[in-house]
């Protein structure tokens, strides 16, 4: 069982900024954001992996990296001037982060668990493609760019999406939230942030079709999930958590900050209800300062 009510709100972002990152092993996180390592384990996105090579000897008082070794089924680390060092191997324990399993929990999540449409597979280490879905009446394919961050990066998953036919609805799912400047995706392909599209839960990595139907307004149109709601969909939820912001004094300025704000204090006032499109927000802050 995942620990906190949302899980999201710290799990996700973790996960999120270690996907953005290079290592693929690493040790247990500790302090404030242990619960979100634990939860990410307990989801399986983080795997057990051996000893880490090395640490920090805080026996010497030196603070040098020492290295991890196993004498005689004994644990330690090899410290200069005290010499071996016996530690307990959990403190010791390094972790994989499971790429591959993000990459096909977001297919699932995209899927519902259906399979239909093309295939899933790897393209490189950090670009998967996803595979066709259908959503509210549109067809579509999707890839997955951990990294989007030069024009190489941009080029190669153009040349991944130039080699299949055109669909009716292109989704890149990345770590950023936009293209830099000067740098396009292929015609009909929009940018979809894993950070405002996914939600993370005990059953697994859940999509928020109300972001998927941000890029793509033909979702909106057709799907039932969001025509019973309609769009922008104005509620009262959306001002208890301005509110609550307001109240606690942590109002932000800058519009993009007010909806990474917002998004994140929903939770915490509705644990059980979905976070709005970013299109109602932006209705909302410009109703706000409409009053102002």
């Amino acid at each position: 069982m995942l620990n906190r009510a949302d899980p999201r709100r710290g799990a996700l972002r973790l996960l999120l900024r270690l996907l953005e990152g290079e290592a693929s092993r690493l040790r247990r996180i500790s302090g404030a954001a242990a619960d979100d390592f634990e939860n990410l384990l307990r989801a399986r996105f983080l795997t057990e992996d051996n000893l880490v090579y090395s640490t920090i000897c805080d026996e010497c008082g030196e603070g040098e990296s020492a290295l991890v070794e196993v004498r005689n089924g004994r644990t330690g680390i090899l410290c200069g001037i005290e010499g071996f060092v016996e530690r307990d191997p959990e403190s010791l324990a390094a972790f994989r982060l499971e790429r591959d399993g993000f990459a096909r929990a977001l297919r699932e999540a995209l899927t519902e668990g259906e399979e239909g449409g093309a295939s899933f597979s790897k393209i490189s280490d950090h670009l998967w493609r996803l595979g066709g879905f259908s959503r509210g009446g549109a067809s579509g394919t999707a890839f997955l760019a951990l990294r989007l961050k030069t024009p190489d990066d941009f080029v190669f998953l153009d040349q991944a999406i130039t080699s299949r036919p055109r669909p009716s609805v292109g989704a890149v799912f990345t770590l950023q939230r936009e293209a830099a400047p000067g740098l396009r995706l292929s015609l009909g392909y929009r940018l979809i942030p894993c950070a405002e599209a996914l939600q993370l839960t005990e059953g697994g990595l859940r999509l928020r079709i109300a972001a998927l139907a941000e890029a793509f307004p033909e979702i909106a149109r057709f799907s039932p999930e969001l025509r019973d709601r309609g769009r922008p969909g104005r509620s009262e939820e959306t001002e208890r958590v301005i509110r609550h912001l307001q109240e606690q004094g942590s109002w932000p300025k800058g519009t993009n900050a007010c909806i990474r704000a917002i998004q994140e204090a929903w939770s915490g006032v509705h644990p059980a209800s979905e976070i709005p499109a970013i299109s109602t927000i932006k209705d909302h802050l410009r109703k706000l300062a409409s009053v102002a």
